[in-house]
């Protein structure tokens, strides 16, 4: 349905058409004029409708009205309630609804049966509730550097490009289920500033969708919103303007949240765009959230904050590169599916970062992304895996306690197999340590203890010297019933004038027990362990002894041998390790 064919529906509708109230003339009035109010009802206007700077001292009410050559109530004042009811602007050349620059005292209701055509609120200011509910915005609709109180846009239809620049949303602003039909540019709300909550719920934007750098002070809702997925249909109620650009395809269409900076609100969400659908397989620009800050406003009191971006479903690609999570805000992206590249670059985590059952369809990029706490990529499916190597990953995560400490090793169980699918021996083994330190075990602290959990040489070697030149020969002293306690016993020991065993290489005791202790960690040929054994048998029998002295002996000299296998194989695992990751 063209212009004309909708202008004559306008003049059939009505018989006769009412004279507007008189007003001086612009070029002849004072800068403002004054009228008590305005009522218009059920007439046709012909003539161009021309209220600029006109002071409205009491309500102003049009009902059923039809504008055959626009209206302007730029600069005006309006100290009482404005109420647009079933008020058309025919969508001719040259016609527009303005109110640029107006100022709003009280409520402005446009009903939903409202069709305005190149509508202009630009530097507009509403003192009270502003409701558009389901105006329908047959052209571009301007409402730059506009400061809104309250609004409501629910389910309201912008057929030309909508937009918010620079806007200041003082309270609530609801846009749950409005549609953004036009072709490109959809959606400008860069530098908007949002101080209540911003409810895109269900929203539909068919076209360029830009928030470069808005402000959202108490969160943001985009909950199944629909991104770049369809090109405004034709027809009769488009409104669209005639312009080459109509012909811009889909591939050239803006996602952009670059710079934008989301704080929570008082359920703890920073934002919300679970079940939000980006794009289609020919969108080739990148969803963007570069340079997006996402924080609490609460600190620790609210750990349940969380930026949501569960079950979203990207069909292009979507890029966070220098996107900052800080301290409490946790980034769930769990059950997403992303049919394309997918760029972390940059980002830092500060909190949890949970990726569980999401669907990789291309690359993940973590180039330089910084995790301070392990990510969560269990039950995640990949055709290409990502590079953990190129991530900042936590040294060590803050100990866990029951069901907590084993969803941890689980997620770090996860991350070493997807190390070792891109063959990433280093990441793999240090995302093993975190794992044990985490599991925190008897076995687990032991091996910790002896080798630093299989990452040093130097840790086994030193307690294999400890053990065997100092800890098995006491052991073995004590055990043949002569341990010194006083310092002459010390000398005299030493000395070899208490007790001696002649198997040992210079007779005294003390020299017994101690080659008895190196032979058996040098773990020697089997003809010289007759002579260990020679030297055992003749410790556990100096003096008054012990009756089970000589079993006993036998069963410290096997513990030994278990340790020195023990350490000489950490020792040489440690070694390999360093040798693999070169």
């Amino acid at each position: 349905m063209g212009p004309d064919a909708l202008k004559h529906d306008f003049f059939d509708e009505f018989d006769d058409t009412d004279e507007l109230p008189s007003i001086p003339d612009p070029a002849t009035r004072n800068e403002l004029t004054t009228l008590e109010g305005l009522s218009l009802n059920d007439q046709v206007v012909r003539e161009f409708a021309d209220y600029r700077n006109v002071v409205f001292t009491r309500d102003v009410i049009i009902r059923n009205v039809r504008f055959a050559k626009g209206f302007s109530f730029s600069g005006a004042r309006f100290l009482g309630r404005v109420v647009l009811n079933d008020v058309r602007v025919d969508p001719a050349k040259g016609c527009s609804a303005a109110f640029s620059g107006a100022v709003f005292s009280q409520q402005f209701k446009a009903s939903r049966d409202c069709r305005l055509y190149r509508t202009d609120f630009s530097g507009a200011i509403f003192h009270g509730i502003a409701i558009f509910k389901g105006v329908k915005f047959l052209a571009s609709a301007r409402f730059e550097g506009t400061t809104f109180n309250a609004c409501n846009f629910s389910r309201a239809v912008f057929s030309g490009a909508g937009i918010f620049n620079d806007a200041k949303f003082q309270s609530s602003a609801d846009f749950e289920a409005a549609t953004f039909r036009y072709s490109i540019s959809a959606a400008r709300f860069k530098d908007a500033k949002f101080a209540g909550p911003a409810i895109f719920k269900n929203a539909r934007f068919a076209g360029d969708a830009e928030f470069d750098s808005a402000v959202f002070n108490s969160g943001a809702t985009f909950f199944q919103a629909q991104f770049a997925l369809e090109r405004a249909p034709s027809g009769e109620d488009d409104g669209e303007e005639p312009s080459a650009e109509l012909a811009k395809t889909s591939a050239d269409l803006v996602i952009s949240f670059a710079g934008a900076v989301f704080l929570a609100d008082d359920d703890g969400d920073t934002v919300t765009f679970e079940g939000a659908k980006f794009g289609d397989r020919n969108f080739k620009r990148a969803t963007t959230f570069d340079n997006a800050y996402f924080r609490s406003t609460k600190g620790e009191k609210a750990k349940r904050c969380v930026a949501n971006f569960r079950e979203v479903d990207c069909l292009g690609p979507i890029t966070f590169r220098g996107a900052q999570f800080q301290e409490f805000v946790r980034a769930d992206f769990s059950h997403s599916r992303f049919e394309d590249n997918v760029d972390l670059g940059d980002c830092k985590f500060l909190s949890d970062a949970l990726f569980e059952k999401c669907a990789f369809r291309d690359d993940i990029v973590l180039a330089q992304t910084q995790f301070n706490s392990f990510p969560d990529f269990r039950q995640a499916t990949f055709n290409h895996y990502p590079n953990l190597a190129q991530a900042s990953l936590p040294h060590f995560d803050k100990p866990r306690r029951g069901e907590e400490r084993k969803v941890m090793v689980q997620r770090l169980s996860t991350l070493r197999r997807l190390a070792n699918k891109v063959d990433d021996k280093r990441t793999e083994f240090a995302l093993l340590v975190r794992e044990l330190k985490i599991e925190g075990g008897i076995a687990s602290r032991l091996y910790g203890a002896f080798s630093n959990y299989g990452q040093s040489w130097a840790r086994p070697a030193g307690w294999l010297i400890f053990l065997t030149i100092i800890v098995f020969p006491l052991t073995y002293l004590a055990n043949s019933g002569f341990v010194p306690t006083t310092n002459e016993e010390v000398v005299g020991f030493v000395a070899g004038e208490r007790q001696s065993c002649p198997d040992a290489q210079n007779g005294t005791v003390i020299a017994a027990a101690l080659e008895l202790s190196m032979r058996n960690a040098l773990i020697v040929a089997a003809e010289n362990n007759v002579r260990s054994e020679r030297i055992a048998n003749c410790l556990a029998s100096i003096g008054s002894g012990w009756h089970y002295s000589g079993l006993m002996m036998t069963l410290l000299e096997a513990l030994q041998t278990i340790a020195t296998l023990v350490l000489v194989f950490f020792i040489g695992a440690a070694i390999r390790r360093r040798l693999q990751m070169r």
